[in-house]
């Protein structure tokens, strides 16, 4: 009995800064996510639900709670790296997020048009791509595999269809073709902003 106690009190002290790292991660997540609620630009996210759709998505949803489990059970040895790559990638993913869905939604409450400017100007996708980075930080810091087909599936199955109907809004937009051939569908299109900055003919003119 003695021994199991030394191992629990071993596994909590290891595990003990990390663990709570990525739980503070998920809590400051949530609280974002709750203070955005009423101004959220989703529209899939303010429709009414059943009963049956409500215990189904927070199973769902519960799922991403599975990298702080990991980082508990067993203890888990974070290197400094890691934990840097991680906060970092976490930090970025927060704010591309959420600065994303903010300018969605107040942009819509004055013009119903394609937004092709600000934090979506070169990528059509900013607020997925912030998700991404966000849950890719979570199980990098879990090293553990189930929290990557957590993502995978969400990201596959969820995302996809979610980015493929934006698309097709865009396409029936004025605008909308050039919008998609501009910016990048997920990663921002960095080649295309190189040139409209610092290449294209109307810049010589500046710089003359």
């Amino acid at each position: 009995m003695k021994r199991l106690l030394r191992h629990c009190t071993a596994l909590s002290t290891a595990s003990n800064t990390y663990t709570y790292a990525v739980i503070g991660r998920l809590m400051k997540l949530r609280f974002c996510l709750v203070v955005e609620g009423p101004h959220h630009s989703r529209c899939q996210w303010k429709a009414r639900m059943t009963i049956p759709s409500a215990v189904m998505l927070s199973f769902g949803l519960s799922l991403y709670w599975s990298p702080g489990v990991y980082l508990i059970i067993p203890a888990n040895q974070v290197s400094p790296v890691r934990a840097f790559v991680a906060t970092v990638m976490h930090t970025w993913g927060v704010v591309l997020m959420m600065c994303a869905d903010k300018q969605k939604y107040f942009v819509l409450q004055l013009k119903k048009a394609v937004i092709e400017d600000g934090w979506v100007a070169w990528c059509r996708n900013t607020n997925y791509l912030g998700e991404i980075l966000v849950y890719t930080a979570y199980a990098i810091l879990s090293q553990h595999w189930f929290p990557w087909v957590v993502n995978v599936f969400s990201w596959t199955i969820v995302f996809a269809s979610s980015i493929a109907e934006k698309d097709l809004s865009f396409r029936r937009k004025v605008g909308g073709e050039e919008y998609v051939e501009k910016a990048g569908l997920l990663l921002p299109n960095v080649a295309g902003w190189a040139w409209d900055a610092f290449l294209a003919p109307q810049n010589w003119k500046k710089v003359s």
